[in-house]
């Protein structure tokens, strides 16, 4: 058997034979990575079809997940038409932004309604199809990693200890419905002013749970600050997500309508 040694990590040498400090080597890494995703488009998202959180078609127990944050974006968004299951539209105008003051339209919007959300008469209360919200929907994006695995049972998690963990998970999206936005907000502020941390440096319990006026909601909780020898992971993974976060979304045609007949009696489709 193998001696064991404290470390399995492999600590780079320089030109001359010397040895290359682990931080200045991560620094140089995590620069790569950001310029290597910078220009990829698309992602993949959790859906809350439903008021189910699900990935990749799977529904999370417990409609639940354990995740750290990586980054998250303001996100306007207009389609121009009454929203209907049964059709999946791109929308016709839209942009993201760190300052929901300074947001414009994305670069590759062919007709954007204005050159700037914050007077666009879409982004207006009161110009909704229904109710006495705004035709441009103000949400957020989010980027995430999971960070453990959920034990319905005892309603529990266990939550990732290695790095590898941190490291190797699928980078994933969630955006969250413009009734959650607040309850986000208020989140990373309780964060930011109890615990001093950004969403980065912990584990988030994610949960969608039946509302009565919104059909669902998505709430946020910390369950416990990330180890900190898990911070230079999860900092390189912050930097990766927020080059790749603002990715455009996919024109879709839209689809005509099915004709009444062939639609089954009673039935609806999902």
């Amino acid at each position: 058997m193998a001696k064991k040694t404290k470390s399995n990590a492999l600590v780079p040498a320089d030109e001359n034979g010397g040895l290359v400090k682990w931080d200045e080597e991560l620094a140089k890494l995590t620069t790569q990575a950001a310029e290597a995703v910078a220009g990829i488009g698309g992602g993949s998202f959790l859906s809350l079809r439903g008021g189910q959180l699900s990935y990749g078609g799977q529904v999370m127990p417990g409609n639940t997940c354990a995740a750290v944050i990586l980054d998250f974006v303001n996100e306007n968004l207009f389609y121009g038409a009454r929203f209907d299951p049964d059709q999946r539209l791109s929308p016709k105008c839209y942009a993201f932004g760190r300052d929901p003051q300074r947001m414009t339209p994305y670069p590759d919007v062919e007709e954007p309604v204005h050159d700037s959300c914050r007077e666009c008469p879409n982004n207006a209360w009161g110009t909704s199809d229904t109710g006495r919200g705004k035709a441009c929907k103000n949400t957020m994006r989010l980027a995430l990693i999971p960070a453990g695995t959920y034990r319905q049972a005892t309603n529990d998690f266990d939550l990732f200890d290695k790095a590898e963990q941190y490291q190797g998970a699928d980078l994933a999206f969630l955006k969250i419905p413009v009734t959650s936005v607040k309850a986000f907000g208020t989140y990373v502020k309780n964060l930011a002013g109890v615990m001093k941390t950004h969403p980065v440096g912990v584990v988030t319990r994610i949960k969608v749970v039946p509302d009565g006026k919104t059909q669902f909601r998505v709430e946020f909780e910390p369950i416990a600050k990330l180890p900190a020898a898990m911070i230079p992971v999860v900092l390189a993974r912050h930097k990766e997500a927020t080059a790749a976060i603002e990715f455009p979304y996919q024109a879709v045609a839209e689809q005509p309508a099915p004709a009444a007949a062939a639609k089954p009696k009673g039935r609806r489709k999902f």
